[in-house]
């Protein structure tokens, strides 16, 4: 399992999937485009196609938008997601 870390990402949405299970959840693919380690390790490399959720009621973004967020890896060297947080658009 990876050790507790964040990272703050900038990253290309490529496709957004509402969970069947829980309505707030929703299951992302995302293009780094940038990365800045705030405390553990780095596992958002830039160019790295990744996958992740989020949890809200409803998304500020569509595909396509570029976006900031803190991102925390949860998983470990077989793979895993990111767990997205204070998400803001930073390009249409």
């Amino acid at each position: 399992m990876a050790a507790p870390n964040q990272s703050e990402i900038e990253a290309k949405v490529l496709h957004i999937e509402q969970s069947n299970q829980f309505p707030d959840k929703w299951y992302l693919e995302l293009e780094i485009l940038e990365s800045k380690n705030i405390t553990g390790g780095n596992f958002a490399q830039t160019g790295d196609k990744v996958k992740a959720f989020t949890i809200q009621s409803s998304l500020n973004f569509a595909k396509n938008n570029i976006i900031t967020a803190q991102a925390e890896f949860l998983g470990d060297a077989h793979g895993g997601f990111f767990r997205l947080n204070n998400i803001e658009v930073f390009k249409p």
